[in-house]
């Protein structure tokens, strides 16, 4: 497999994320309180070059930027139009290892682990931003993908089917009200001939 085709950067994301708060005018105590952590912890999280992806999914959330597309190569869902959650990473590992008919030795082996250890990464859900590199880079599969994504096309085609459903529903009741209004006119007529017929019989 060629894992160079997946293009994931070798950033340092702890950099990243505090030149951002820099450029949003937002203190690390900012960041500190948002994740209840002491200043002094983020202080330590922000000059590594990883961190683990639950925390940098708890800084996206605070910061409401999407740092894992920064690893995904999706400039257009940095900020945005975007959905962002946290998956079980464990089992997509796992799920991708079968796709591929990966073995256990065969994984443990391409991200340099011992054999007794995979079933404790297939148990995880946060890896070091590094590690998940790695791992993804061994499955030929973006797992920081698995994040984010765009707003749902169904959502909003749902909301276009919806819109169109009521302005289609409201001309089918502006019509069905012309058409009462029209058979009231009829009955009232009907009803005027009918008395006046009723009061001809009378005087006769």
């Amino acid at each position: 497999m060629d894992s160079k085709k997946l293009n994931i950067p070798d950033i340092h994301i702890g950099n990243i994320i505090m030149d951002y708060l820099k450029a949003v005018d937002r203190p690390q105590a900012f960041l500190a309180k948002s994740l209840n952590m002491a200043s002094t912890n983020i202080s330590k999280l922000l000059r590594k070059k990883s961190i683990e992806t639950d925390k940098l999914f708890g800084i996206s959330l605070a910061l409401e930027h999407n740092f894992f597309a920064l690893y995904g190569n999706d400039p257009d869902l940095i900020e945005g139009n975007y959905t962002i959650t946290l998956p079980e990473l464990g089992v997509n590992i796992e799920k991708r290892m079968k796709e591929l008919k990966m073995t256990q030795m065969e994984f443990s082996t391409a991200i340099g682990i011992a054999r007794s250890d995979v079933n404790r990464i297939l148990r995880k859900t946060s890896f070091e931003t590094d590690k998940l590199i790695a791992i993804s880079e061994a499955l030929d599969y973006n797992f920081f993908k698995d994040f984010y994504g765009p707003v749902a096309d169904s959502e909003e085609k749902q909301l276009e089917q919806l819109n169109t459903s009521t302005l289609k529903r409201y001309e089918e009741l502006v019509i069905e009200n012309d058409r009462l209004k029209q058979r009231v006119f009829q009955l009232e007529n009907e009803n005027r001939q009918l008395k006046d017929e009723i009061s001809k019989m009378k005087t006769q």
